[in-house]
């Protein structure tokens, strides 16, 4: 299968975007000694996979997969689907990773 990121979607691009969705949540600047480490990939569905598991799995276009750790220790983990091809609702999925680790 073509990928539809890889031409289209860099690094660069989903980084600001994670940054801008963080800024949305940022209160007020505090000086902390330990610092919350996120990390994520981007995932993209291959439609031709004949070894999904369901019909369903042919519906969405990738997923996100987030960690959180502080000192090495993995807080939380979350994968979540995007349905855009063209990406524009990874924004959004972001912001909901995010609240997401932010309701614990």
């Amino acid at each position: 299968m073509k990928s539809n990121l890889k031409n289209s979607f860099s690094n660069k691009d989903s980084d600001k975007i994670l940054v801008d969705v963080l800024k949305s949540f940022e209160i007020e600047e505090k000086q902390e000694n330990e610092k919350l480490l996120i990390s994520y990939y981007i995932y993209e569905n291959d439609k031709k996979d004949e070894g999904k598991k369901s019909k369903d799995a042919f519906l969405y276009a990738g997923y996100l997969v987030f960690e959180f750790k502080l000192k090495d220790e993995l807080l939380y983990k979350i994968q979540i689907d995007y349905m855009n091809i063209d990406t524009s609702d990874i924004k959004s999925r972001m912001s909901c990773a995010i609240e997401s680790f932010l309701t614990i």
